[in-house]
Order: C-alpha cells, then structure tokens, then sequence
C-alpha cells in the first residue's frame, strides 16, 4: 500500500511540471527533419524513495513511446535550486 502512494504522490508531483516543461519556444531542434524522436529533460529535486518512482515514471513512459518521444530524468539540487533554474530558463 505504501509503494502505490508513493507512486501516486510521485505522480502528482511530476505532472504540473511536465505541462509547465511544455511551455516553450515553438522551435524544434530535438527531431530531425524527417519528424524523428524527441527529446525532453525533465528536471526534479526529490530524493529518496521518490526517485525511484520518477525513474519508473519515465522508464514506462518512454517504453510507451519508443521513437516518438524520449524523457530524460535530471536531479537539479533542492526545491530551491530547481526553483531557480526553472525561473531562469522561462
């Protein structure tokens, strides 16, 4: 039971930050001119047990999506520094 809130609270967490990674020039320099796989960096902060429930998050939605779409999961640092880095990239 507690592995499943784990994974739900996980989930929770990641998802506003996947529609905020969606938020972004229009340009597209990941894909090959032939619509070829893309590539997304999605930063977290957690750590613990929660790391391996983003782990598992992206290593599922990238067998889901082969060719289409590829998550790279990126420790940024605490809350605070990921805070930062998210603001400065907007």
């Amino acid at each position: 039971m507690r592995k499943s809130t784990l994974l739900k609270a996980a989930a929770i967490a990641v998802l506003p930050m996947l529609a905020l990674s969606a938020c972004g020039s229009s340009s597209n320099t990941n894909a090959d001119a032939n619509g070829g796989e893309q590539n997304v960096t999605f930063w977290y902060s957690n750590s613990g047990p929660a790391v391996d429930a983003i782990n598992q998050l992206v290593s599922e939605f990238n067998d889901a999506n082969k060719g289409k779409i590829k998550v790279e999961a990126s420790y940024q640092g605490s809350y605070t520094d990921v805070q930062q880095k998210f603001s400065a990239a907007v």
